[in-house]
């Protein structure tokens, strides 16, 4: 049985896995490329620029996703350059659980760590780890009145001290 791919005659393979079109490669779009050639009617035979026209739009594809590559490699790069300078700033996270709870973590950012899934992890000097993207306040650790989760209940926590005109006004992360 034969099936027809854009009036190109291909072959269905029984050892050929199926693959989403996402996972398809230049080299993919070539083959299908001169297998329409080769199965074309001699009688009337492609255009010139129908010909032109799938090729450049194969190298528009390939450029796309060469630049969506690029791209998530400099995101990355930009997330690991802020991440790193929250070193020493006393931080509160939020985060949700699945059962909708929110939980509030504080603590001076001790650490940066990256997980395998490409999340920016933070470790804090009370032993917890947040997420970079659930930080919701950033502020020097001197404004917290200390350091850990202790400081965040302490008078004058993690605000402007009126003895140094609010200098030290928390930084705010929406």
């Amino acid at each position: 049985m034969i099936d027809t791919a854009a009036g190109v005659g291909i072959a269905p393979s029984a050892s050929a896995p199926r693959r989403d079109v996402k996972s398809l490669q230049s080299e993919d779009f070539f083959k299908l490329l001169i297998t329409e050639l080769q199965q074309q009617d001699p009688l009337e035979p492609s255009k010139t620029e129908d010909m032109i026209g799938q090729v450049s739009r194969i190298r528009s594809i390939e450029q796309g996703e060469s630049l969506n590559r690029e791209l998530g490699k400099l995101a990355a790069a930009q997330q690991a350059s802020g991440a790193g300078t929250l070193l020493g700033k006393y931080v509160k996270a939020e985060a949700t659980d699945d059962a909708g709870i929110v939980s509030t973590t504080t603590g001076v950012v001790t650490g940066v760590r990256f997980a395998d899934d490409g999340t920016t992890l933070l470790d804090l000097d009370s032993g917890q780890t947040v997420r970079l993207q659930d930080v919701k306040q950033v502020t020097s650790s001197e404004s917290a009145g200390g350091t850990g989760a202790a400081a965040a209940d302490a008078p004058g926590g993690p605000t402007a001290s009126p003895k140094n005109g609010g200098a030290n006004k928390p930084f705010w992360l929406f």
